[in-house]
């Protein structure tokens, strides 16, 4: 018995440049989500006590380490969106020990700025 075809639809023909193309969009349509989720978390300020904090940036720490420490203290929710952003922005290399202080409502763009311009702390 032959098989019936489908008057109603047309039968899908999946192509090498259909599929290359699906994954373009798919490709894309991921790029976008990642932009907005990083532009999201730069500039959503992080629940921080209401007094000023302090905190210290030691000489030759790496970007990681000071990433681990912020998130710790709870002035980052996610070391690892701050780590690409910091790197998106090519800003990576430049952070400058020093002691800082931040008030309550501080944003990753915000304090990365603070430490790759040396914005120290006045005492």
């Amino acid at each position: 018995m032959a098989k019936r075809k489908n008057l109603f639809l047309p039968q899908p023909k999946w192509t090498l440049m259909r599929q290359l193309q699906t994954l373009i969009l798919f490709g894309v349509f991921a790029a976008i989500g990642a932009a907005c989720w990083l532009g999201y978390f730069a500039l959503t300020p992080a629940e921080v006590a209401p007094q000023v904090r302090h905190f210290n940036v030691e000489h030759g720490s790496s970007l990681r380490s000071v990433a681990e420490q912020f998130e710790k203290e709870g002035l980052i929710s996610d070391r690892w969106s701050f780590l690409v952003f910091a790197r998106l922005l090519g800003d990576a290399g430049d952070i400058k020990a020093g002691s800082y202080s931040v008030g309550a409502r501080v944003t990753p763009y915000h304090l990365l700025d603070k430490i790759v311009s040396g914005d120290f702390a006045q005492s």
